[in-house]
């Protein structure tokens, strides 16, 4: 079965080139404008994709902007849920005390706070921060502003 499949191949194959040769071998003109309407076709459709990807990535830039609110706003409930918050104004109320017992304190701190919600919180950060950079690169693709890559002092 599978030598008839190589033997079609080869087969189609050499008709294509011989349809090639001959296509190659005659004297044919070039329309005018031929060069100049694949180029602008292929830069539109550039264009077209650029902006595409841009419109997705900052549709998921927007998404991970909201989960990061609703992240941060677990971590505050959960910090408030823990008493690090109340651990953590001693160092407003009580520094000295603070100062003194500063080993307790920063263990007492650590073992208040939501590491599971802080996690997911830095995720959403990361995601957020990588998305809003995929986003600049694709608008900076698109050349309908030249001079705003000009203007643009990051460098992606």
């Amino acid at each position: 079965m599978k030598t008839i499949i190589m033997k079609q191949e080869i087969k189609h194959k050499k008709d294509l080139e011989e349809l090639v040769d001959s296509v190659l071998s005659e004297n044919l003109e070039v329309p005018a404008g031929l060069l100049e309407r694949i180029t602008s076709a292929i830069f539109w459709r550039q264009q077209l994709s650029a902006g595409l990807r841009a419109f997705g990535l900052l549709l998921s830039s927007v998404s991970s902007c909201l989960i990061l609110f609703f992240a941060l706003k677990e971590v505050s409930l959960r910090m408030s849920q823990s008493g690090a918050w109340s651990i953590l104004s001693l160092l407003f109320s009580d520094l000295e005390v603070v100062i003194a017992n500063w080993q307790s304190f920063a263990l007492s701190f650590l073992e208040a706070l939501p590491i599971f919600s802080i996690a997911l919180t830095t995720g959403a950060i990361l995601v957020m921060l990588i998305s809003f950079r995929f986003v600049l690169k694709n608008l900076l693709q698109i050349n309908f502003h030249p001079n705003f890559k000009n203007k643009l002092l990051i460098k992606i």
